[in-house]
């Protein structure tokens, strides 16, 4: 099926793989030590492309699945700043996996890399990596903005743990009266935040299951972004506990690749609803 396999090694540097073949062009990165290394990652990596490239399937969650949340690993501290709404999406491997110290010492070096590689980041924008029991944490400052400025989303951080589950969390769009949650807008972000744990490269498996939430420390509105900068708003008030929806199905990794927008507007319809049962 693949017609041609090149391999890289960059000293000092992450090795990636350069594959072509049915699938096209493309790169996926490892480290490896020896030459039966590669190949038997070469052969989880033709796996899971193949996976992909099915057509989206969604099936039942053989047992329930924990998601560590964002209020989990990202707690307010002391008299720190309220932390800014946004909309948190986890990825769980179908399967249980446990990633070594070797590997998540791995993950800390490359993570932020990979994450500039996704142009998700400006390249002004600073990026903190650090090790947090037991996951690897990359974060984004958020922007500082006017009180009558328009927000635009901005990618957070993502996190990546030992037991394969990997984070990704936006700031909502917004202006001085708040963020918004936009019916219209957010099935786009939450598809762009599925292709950027997808794009990473780091998830085992060819089945994942996804859970979806909102966090907010003030005001929210469940409206449309355009016409922003508002001068009055009827807002929704949320105590400070964030919404969550846990998976319930597992679903193909096409659901992190040309399946992202479908996925994206179920995810994000089923977080609205939750939402609105909070009001």
């Amino acid at each position: 099926m693949y017609r041609k396999l090149g391999v890289t090694l960059e000293p000092a540097q992450e090795q990636f793989v350069r594959f072509i073949g049915d699938y096209g062009t493309g790169v996926f990165y490892e480290s490896f030590a020896t030459t039966a290394e590669l190949q038997t990652k070469v052969a989880v990596k033709l796996r899971e492309l193949e996976s992909a490239g099915d057509p989206l399937a969604f099936m039942p969650l053989p047992r329930p699945m924990t998601v560590t949340w964002r209020s989990d690993f990202e707690a307010r501290r002391g008299n720190a700043p309220s932390l800014p709404s946004a909309v948190e999406l986890h990825v769980l491997p179908g399967t249980g996996t446990n990633r070594p110290a070797r590997v998540m010492a791995e993950l800390e070096q490359l993570l932020p890399a990979r994450l500039r590689a996704s142009g998700q980041v400006d390249a002004a924008d600073p990026l903190t990596s650090t090790r947090q029991g037991g996951a690897v944490v990359v974060t984004i400052p958020d922007r500082n903005s006017r009180w009558n400025e328009v927000r635009a989303p901005q990618l957070l951080g993502i996190r990546t743990a030992a037991d394969g589950q990997t984070s990704a969390w936006a700031s909502l769009p917004g202006d001085g009266m708040g963020a918004i949650l936009d019916p219209d807008a957010l099935p786009d972000q939450i598809a762009g935040l599925l292709r950027l744990i997808g794009g990473l490269g780091i998830l085992d498996g060819d089945q994942v299951a996804i859970g979806v939430g909102v966090s907010t420390e003030g005001l929210m509105s469940v409206g449309r972004v355009s016409g922003q900068p508002r001068h009055q708003a009827t807002s929704l008030m949320l105590s400070n506990d964030p919404i969550q929806v846990p998976p319930d199905e597992l679903v193909t990794l096409a659901a992190l690749g040309p399946g992202a927008a479908e996925v994206g507007r179920t995810l994000s319809r089923t977080l609205i609803d939750a939402v609105s049962a909070r009001r």
